[in-house]
């Protein structure tokens, strides 16, 4: 797939045609619905980053089976066939998804739960 028919949500989450996909695996801040200042910024900042990364060259999504709470497809996608996960989380726009429910881009005085 070509990098035109490619439509960028957020940093993690794009559009071909009619269907949405969730970049397998992978956490990243929200441009508009972030819960503070610095995600959104950093929001902005990782939807380019996917933007940038899936412009570079021959896309290949393979679907996982998963559907995302969103109702996007979770996908591992590859640009050139490198991971576009891993060249998210190098370009320090995502980090690697896990169980933790505390918002890592917001900061605040608390101690995360523990």
């Amino acid at each position: 797939m070509r990098p035109r028919e490619v439509s960028v949500i957020t940093g993690s989450r794009f559009r071909v045609g009619n269907e949405r996909y969730q970049i397998h695996n992978v956490r990243t801040p929200r441009p508009r619905l972030g819960e503070c200042v610095m995600e959104r910024l950093r929001g902005r900042r990782s939807r380019s980053a996917l933007r940038r990364i899936l412009s570079r060259g021959e896309i290949r999504i393979v679907p996982t089976g998963q559907v995302s709470p969103l109702g996007d497809k979770v996908a591992r996608v590859y640009v050139n066939g490198q991971s576009v996960r891993r060249k998210l989380i190098d370009a320090r726009a995502a980090l690697p998804r896990r169980s933790e429910s505390f918002n890592p881009w917001c900061i605040s005085l608390r101690k995360p739960p523990a």
